[in-house]
């Protein structure tokens, strides 16, 4: 059965690795990023580029 909607984010950070940018096996994921990858963008000062928290690095949802 397919996933309909997701609840709650848990990432496995053996899973991840040192990706900076990454998306689910789904077709229509979302694309996720780390803290590097949002300080990098803000360092830039790339402006128009919001990013909404899902998980904490110590592991807890931040939905």
């Amino acid at each position: 059965m397919p996933v309909l909607a997701i609840e709650r984010y848990a990432f496995a950070a053996d899973k991840v690795g040192t990706a900076e940018v990454f998306k689910l096996p789904m077709r229509a994921s979302p694309r996720f990023v780390n803290d590097a990858f949002v300080d990098r963008v803000r360092n830039a000062g790339l402006r128009a580029v919001s990013f909404k928290p899902r998980w904490i690095s110590d592991g807890s949802a931040a939905n």
